[in-house]
C-alpha cells in the first residue's frame, strides 16, 4: 500500500458522508464539514503521494478535525458508521504522525552529519 492511500480514502469517505448527511437530512453544517474535511485528506493525500513538504502533518491534522466530531456522534447515536469513520481517522492521524515525526528525525540527523 502506498503512503498516500489511506487519506486518499478516507477524503473520499469523509466527502460521501457529508453528502450523504446533507440528502438525508438536509444538513448543510454535515455537507460542509464532509466536503472541507475530505477536500483537506484529498489535498494531503496528493501532498504525501509527491512528497512534499507538510503533506503528513496535513494528513495528520485533517485526520484528527475528522476524528473529534465522529468519536461525538458515535457516543451519541452508537452508530456503527460514526465508530467506524471516528476509529478510522484516530488511526489515520497516528499513522500520518508517525510518519512526519520520523521525517522530521532524518531530516534532523543529515543536518546534523552536515
Amino acid at each position: 500500500m502506498k503512503e498516500n492511500e489511506p487519506i486518499t480514502y478516507l477524503g473520499i469517505a469523509s466527502m460521501a458522508g457529508g453528502i450523504a448527511g446533507f440528502t438525508l437530512a438536509r444538513s448543510v453544517p454535515s455537507l460542509l464539514g464532509g466536503l472541507g474535511i475530505g477536500c483537506a485528506m484529498l489535498g494531503a493525500g496528493l501532498r504525501v503521494r509527491d512528497n512534499m513538504a507538510g503533506g503528513n502533518e496535513l494528513a495528520s491534522v485533517s485526520s484528527a478535525a475528522l476524528a473529534v466530531p465522529m468519536f461525538r456522534r458515535a457516543l451519541r447515536t452508537r452508530g456503527p458508521i460514526p465508530a467506524t469513520m471516528a476509529a478510522a481517522a484516530a488511526a489515520s492521524a497516528g499513522y500520518y504522525a508517525y510518519l512526519a515525526a520520523e521525517r522530521y528525525q532524518e531530516a534532523s540527523a543529515r543536518k546534523a552529519a552536515a
